[in-house]
């Protein structure tokens, strides 16, 4: 018996060898990745996998193959290593990899995963078609397996509103391919809160909400993000992404219709790289319509920014903290915008660099609002707006280094067409600035120090004063600069306010012109004008340069042509193009030979007369003492006089009735002479039909003297139409009565005249005239008004504009009086983009009179008030303001009495009479 059990356990023995030897050949024959589709346990071991594996085999071979082709494309742009990685693990590891059909199996496979042993530490998932309702995030972490993958197979995952996904823990891996979610929610990163390693390929994520991160919270994790797409993710930091202190790599990605308070896709405090991102419709509703950087630092490359905004600060890129860096390079950035920095906000460090930013808009800083160092190369700024200052950048005491830019064709409202500088510093190198405008300063608007070297000017444009510089109590340095046909109401190229300093080093300017006191430069401040050179090919005897305070002077040159013919024999007045009141000993030179020396007139000219007595062409040369100016004039003698039409003796024509009007006006447009007309009224006058004064053959400029007679509409008919090419003086005129109501077309507006042309009126009176818009008087297209010592009294609109609506280019009024005038703007309306001067003026209602007017002057485009008494009271004054500006404005020394004082500001407007 005891035999009988030593050979049975001796036979046992070698039967369990045997078994053991045949399970390692087993597991010795096993693939290097072992599968397991199923569907009805969970507790398959790797034995079975190998067994249920054959007739999956090559649908799970061509799987992955797709999707592993998906990484190779993403990251082959810019690195071999998730290929290579790809390589290595294929050829020495095993990985273990299931198919999941719904939500609550690939959790359940996630969490069998995590209590595995395995070779290496892939683990990889492949969606199948199930129900992907998320009902509770998963975890990633306290596991001997490291990383996961999951591959999509487009199918979405649902968080309705209130599951988190995912989070990621220190020191593991998750990577998603071909993934798509949506809905998702948390406090922080509602799909993704990570702490170890992310990589992202080709996937989609949807309508998901957080505090933080509303789609991912990288918590001090490597983020990588490849070929994907966020749209209408919202959060209160960061609609997409908030990377704390971590590091964020996005390549090919696409951000769409996100919204956060502050980082419409992203707000980071680490490092974050975009390369070849696209940013659209993004919205913060405080700063950073796309990114904001909060001390971190953010390298933009080969990416294009689209209809971003944010309302405060940044459009696309806010950059906050000193110790922040923002790079951007050869990038786009289009139709931004936000109330400060259509593009970019900088309090930190940033650089910009060979990119494109264009009609991009804000109400400071139509591209960027700088309150630190910003440094600008090679890039191109066209076709950027601002409601106020500073067109492409605002400087807020920072500092701008400029280099190798193009400024085209931006628009500053109020001031700096290109560049508003407020007490800091902007240096500006081989850089062209071409066709921009503003009201002053239609390149540059200064108070604190500016310098512009080795640079081009052209085309710019001011309404105002400053066409290409406005500096106003700053430095302001011009050194080897070309300027060439800019334009400005006054200076063309330099305006500098009291207390300015300028210098201009080798300065060239060409063809620079002003409508008035200097074409070039208007001093009130100091500086130098050394070595520079002024030429004007279209010279008609104007100023120049006008200074009103000492500047040194030294070896200026100016050329000019003359193309306005004088006749020999008859005596010429001469003048300096320059007006300088510290300068004296003007030699004048007809080529070589002396003449004489030029005195000063009462308003500081230099001029003299002279007779030639040879034709041909003369050089007239003027010489300051200390070769401060040298002035050389080419001047073409003739021997009958200019060639242009002579104007003749003017002709007057003496009206006692409104017959005798129109017949006048029928001679004058008929008349075969250049003749300036006068027309004497002896009579009140009773209008019976409109004038036109237009399609006059030779004359173009009558004077009406009224003589204080009354031309009486009637109450049904206008007086006149001026058109373009015209001018109408009228002197002691009072027009009364007149009604264009019903009038046809524009006729409809400007009860007693309208006017396309130019308009001088001079002590007159405007009574109980009447019209849609404009009761008295309608400016628009082109039209120039000038008046001087008007009254206007009772006028209306039904509309607005009870006395004068502006659509003209300019208005200008001085010493008139405006009484009880009634619209739904009392007194004077001004239009978008038109300039309007009133000054030493009064405004009044009458007590007696019920008023329908919502403001007493209204402005949309840009106005200066100076010195004028506003006696305006309404019983019911709280729904209704004195000044409404919603432009530019300047309130200078005015006076407000009665009980209407109130003043609207929803533009730019600068006040001393508070």
């Amino acid at each position: 018996m005891k035999h009988n059990k030593q050979i049975f356990f001796l036979i046992t023995i070698i039967i369990l060898i045997l078994t053991l030897t045949s399970i390692n050949a087993v597991n010795d024959t096993d693939t290097t990745t072992t599968l397991t589709k199923d569907t009805t346990t969970n507790t398959a071991d790797i034995a079975d996998v190998k067994t249920n594996t054959q007739s999956n085999e090559k649908k799970i071979e061509k799987i992955q193959n797709n999707n592993e082709k998906i990484i190779e494309k993403t990251q082959n742009k810019t690195t071999k290593t998730i290929q290579n990685k790809k390589n290595t693990t294929n050829k020495t590891a095993k990985t273990y990899s299931q198919y999941t059909y719904g939500y609550q199996d690939l959790y359940n496979k996630v969490q069998k995963a995590k209590t595995g042993t395995f070779y290496r530490n892939d683990v990889y998932m492949y969606l199948e078609s199930g129900n992907y309702n998320i009902t509770q995030p998963i975890y990633w972490g306290n596991s001997t397996t490291r990383i996961l993958k999951i591959y999509g197979n487009n199918h979405l995952l649902d968080g309705n509103n209130y599951q988190n996904f995912i989070t990621v823990e220190k020191g593991y891996s998750l990577e998603l391919i071909g993934f798509k979610i949506r809905c998702t929610n948390a406090q922080r990163g509602s799909v993704i809160y990570n702490k170890g390693t992310v990589s992202i390929y080709n996937s989609i994520f949807l309508n998901s909400t957080a505090t933080n991160g509303g789609v991912i919270y990288n918590d001090g994790g490597t983020l990588n993000i490849y070929e994907s797409s966020f749209s209408n993710n919202y959060a209160t930091n960061g609609a997409c992404i908030y990377n704390n202190r971590g590091n964020v790599y996005a390549e090919d990605t696409y951000y769409s219709f996100n919204r956060a308070m502050r980082g419409g896709v992203s707000y980071s405090t680490g490092s974050y790289t975009l390369r070849n991102t696209t940013s659209k419709n993004n919205y913060a509703s405080v700063n950073g319509g796309v990114n904001y950087n909060d001390g971190g630092n953010l390298l933009i490359s080969n990416s294009k920014f689209l209809n971003n905004e944010a309302y405060n600060y940044g459009g696309v890129n806010y950059n906050n903290k000193y110790m922040a860096n923002l790079n951007i390079t050869s990038s786009q950035a289009t139709n931004n915008q936000a109330g400060n920095g259509g593009v970019n906000a900088n309090y930190g460090s940033m650089m910009i660099q060979s990119c494109d930013m264009n009609n991009n808009y804000a109400t400071r800083g139509g591209v960027n609002y700088n309150f630190k160092i910003l440094e600008i190369k090679k890039t191109t700024f066209k076709n950027n707006q601002v409601s106020t200052n500073g067109a492409v950048n605002y400087n807020d005491k920072g500092k701008i280094t400029i280099s190798d830019c193009t400024n085209r064709e931006n628009i500053a409202s109020a001031n700096g067409g290109v560049n508003y500088n407020n007490v800091g510093r902007i240096n500006t190198y081989y850089t062209k600035h071409i066709n921009n405008k503003a009201t002053r300063g239609g390149v540059n608007y200064n108070t604190g120090i500016t310098t512009l070297d080795y640079s081009s000017l052209t085309n710019n444009y001011a309404s105002a004063n400053g066409g290409v510089n406005y500096n106003d109590k700053g430095t302001l340095s011009l050194n080897n600069v070309n300027s060439t046909d800019n334009s400005a109401y006054r200076a063309a190229n330099t305006y500098n306010n009291k207390n300015g300093i300028f210098y201009a080093y080798y300065l060239t300017s060409k063809n620079e012109k002003a409508d008035i006191d200097a074409d070039i430069i208007v001093n009130y401040g100091t500086g130098s004008l050394s070595y520079n050179k002024f030429i004007q090919t279209n010279y008609k005897n104007s100023i120049l340069i006008l200074s009103k305070n000492s500047i040194e002077k030294e070896h200026n040159i100016i050329n000019l042509t003359n193309n306005t013919k004088i006749t020999k024999g008859v005596t010429t007045t001469f003048k300096s193009p320059v007006i300088d009141t510290y300068t004296s000993d003007i030699n004048i030179y007809i080529g070589s030979d002396h003449i004489g020396e030029l005195t000063k007139n009462s308003k500081g000219t230099a001029q003299t007369t002279y007779k030639f007595t040879t034709t041909g062409l003369k050089s007239f040369n003027i010489y300051y003492r200390g070769d401060l100016y040298d002035i050389y004039i080419n001047q073409e003698v003739v021997l009958s006089g200019p060639s242009s039409t002579p104007i003749s003796s003017s002709q007057s024509y003496n009206v006692y009735s409104y017959s005798d009007l129109l017949n006048a006006f029928r001679s004058i447009k008929s008349s075969s002479s250049n003749k300036e007309c006068v027309i004497n009224i002896y009579k009140d006058l009773k209008i019976t039909t409109m004038v036109i004064w237009g399609d006059s053959y030779n004359v173009k400029k009558v004077t009406i003297k009224g003589n204080n007679h009354v031309i009486n509409g009637q109450n049904k008919y206008k007086f006149i139409s001026v058109k373009s090419g015209h001018t109408l003086n009228l002197e002691n005129v009072n027009i009364q009565n007149c009604n264009c109501v019903n009038y046809a077309g524009s006729e409809n507006n400007g009860g007693a005249i309208s006017n396309k042309g130019i308009l001088n009126i001079k002590n007159s009176a405007f009574k109980n005239n009447k019209a849609n818009y404009g009761g008295a008087i309608l400016n628009y297209d082109q039209g120039l008004i000038t008046i001087t010592g008007t009254t206007f009294t009772t006028n209306e609109a039904t509309m607005h504009a009870g006395a004068i609506y502006n659509n003209g280019k300019k208005l200008n009024i001085t010493s008139s009086t405006f009484t009880g005038n009634d619209g739904l703007t009392a007194d004077i309306y001004n239009q978008d983009e038109c300039i309007a001067y009133i000054t030493s003026s009064t405004f009044k209602t009458l007590s007696n009179k019920n008023y329908n007017f919502y403001y007493d002057i209204l402005n949309l485009g840009y106005i200066e008030l100076n010195n004028n008494l506003f006696q305006v009271s309404r019983s019911n004054y709280y729904y209704y303001d004195l000044i409404y500006n919603d432009r530019t404005a300047y309130l200078l020394s005015n006076t407000y009495t009665g009980n209407l004082k109130t003043i609207v500001n929803d533009g730019y407007m600068d006040r001393n009479d508070r």
